[in-house]
């Protein structure tokens, strides 16, 4: 039986080596009776998450979460609000954590800070959470320097 792949991180060797800004996409599911509630309850995720990105120790790199207002982040950072039943809202919040690295590195030393950080968001979405509230996440972008300057849209490398 064929198993639909769950790739969070891929790029050649080189670009693993030089690349400055990793996207590291997520999203969150909540359901709550009303919008006002999900909403409340995606910022305190996304607070949470951003404090304990902060306590990683992890050397080498600093994993934060997006400005949801920042330029290049627009294809991301987005909340949609569905009416799911007369008594509940579902709210998606799409996000990124942003990998950015302390210096320029060699291969082994980047996938070493990358596969940590992929396993801390990893262990992040698994966490035990009231039955309403699910979290994900996709395959990493990548930010060229340009795009980091000039805001436009990350490359999603295949």
């Amino acid at each position: 039986m064929y198993k639909a792949e769950d790739i969070r991180y891929k790029a050649d060797g080189p670009l693993t080596a030089s690349i400055g800004t990793i996207l590291l996409p997520l999203w969150a599911l909540i359901k709550r009776p009303t919008s006002e509630q999900a909403l409340k309850e995606a910022k305190r995720l996304v607070d949470q998450l951003a404090k304990e990105s902060e306590q990683t120790g992890i050397l080498g790199g600093k994993l934060t979460i997006c400005d949801f207002s920042a330029p290049y982040h627009t294809q991301a950072a987005r909340i949609s609000i569905e009416q799911s039943s007369k008594k509940e809202v579902t709210l998606r919040c799409d996000f990124f954590a942003v990998l950015a690295f302390d210096s320029i590195g060699d291969f082994w030393s980047r996938a070493d800070i990358i596969s940590r950080h992929v396993d801390f968001l990893q262990r992040f979405c698994l966490a035990p959470r009231d039955k309403d509230i699910e979290v994900y996440a996709e395959r990493a972008k990548f930010l060229t320097e340009k795009e980091t300057k000039n805001g436009d849209a990350p490359d999603e490398v295949a």
